[in-house]
């Protein structure tokens, strides 16, 4: 069991409830695409696949994707037309009930100052649509600290998905503001055969945006333990032994901010699961182990 809340996937997630829900997860984020994509063609949410979430108990969280991963998009003509069409998705297709979340990809380390202003360009245009359609949801962003912080500098989001690469700009530096509402602390972990991300959620924030079957979600559920055992990686390089002991073969190597579920301690040692699977994969020292209230 890998326990973390919250799972991101880019494929339907209703043929694996039954396996996410046995792992704790409780809230799925899925996607909002303009246009289909044959590389991921289960990757737009569909309202059968929501009703069928809502009947077992799992929440939804949705974020727009769709070419979000080049700079070329991030302009404030596709800011327009990506905010007219969630608008529309989510009322219309979805049913996504006022006050909830829509997060929208920037999903590259874009760190000049002319990529940062057609970034801004895109979520300026993002929320001038939205205020026209009288604000029915929060906007978030999945980005970098670079971007999670001018955004919010700039009032143009209010809730902040990190993802996966803490080397991004600015990452380390915005986590530790404490501002951000959650991370990806692990990708492509198979669950029930298909592929999901797990997430840790702001231990002093309870509300991510997210919707089930009686309206907006004001509690995501993360017990406190959650975040509590888990912890990043502070040396640049350390070993990962079979046993609880230097003498012990060497199976792997952690890098430094890497996340990891510490399953149990003897003496110095830390019995550490790295893939978010709930099983222990070697014992590393807890001397180079950090909470992760603070990112090093």
């Amino acid at each position: 069991m890998f326990r973390c809340v919250v799972a991101d996937m880019a494929s339907r997630a209703d043929p694996i409830i039954a396996d996410l829900k046995e792992n704790g997860v409780n809230t799925v984020f899925r996607y909002y695409a303009s246009e289909f994509q044959s590389s991921l063609p289960e990757k737009r949410l569909s309202l059968a696949e929501r009703n069928a979430l809502f009947d077992q108990g799992i929440a939804l969280g949705v974020v727009f994707q769709f070419k979000n991963d080049e700079i070329s998009h991030m302009t404030e003509e596709r800011g327009r037309e990506d905010a007219r069409f969630s608008l529309d998705f989510g009322q219309t297709v979805i049913r996504q009930p006022e006050g909830s979340a829509i997060y929208f990809e920037v999903d590259g380390d874009w760190r000049t100052d002319a990529q940062q202003a057609a970034i801004v360009d895109y979520f300026g245009a993002i929320n001038a649509e939205f205020e026209t359609a009288g604000s029915p949801y929060k906007i978030g962003v999945y980005g970098s600290g670079t971007t999670c912080g001018n955004l919010r500098r700039l009032g143009l989001a209010e809730l902040f998905w990190l993802p996966l690469s803490a080397g991004w700009s600015g990452t380390r530096d915005f986590y530790n503001t404490g501002l951000w509402t959650f991370c990806q602390n692990h990708s492509g972990l198979k669950v029930g055969g298909r592929y999901t991300d797990t997430n840790v959620v702001n231990p002093l924030i309870t509300c991510i945006g997210t919707f089930n079957a009686d309206g907006v979600v004001t509690d995501v559920g993360q017990d406190r333990s959650v975040f509590e055992q888990r912890a990043f990686v502070s040396a640049d390089r350390l070993d990962l032994h079979s046993g609880p002991s230097r003498d012990t073969e060497v199976v792997g190597r952690l890098k430094r901010r890497q996340s990891v579920h510490v399953l149990d301690r003897v003496d110095e040692w830390a019995q550490v699961d790295i893939d978010e699977d709930g099983y222990p994969d070697g014992y590393c020292s807890s001397h180079h182990l950090m909470g992760l209230d603070r990112m090093p």
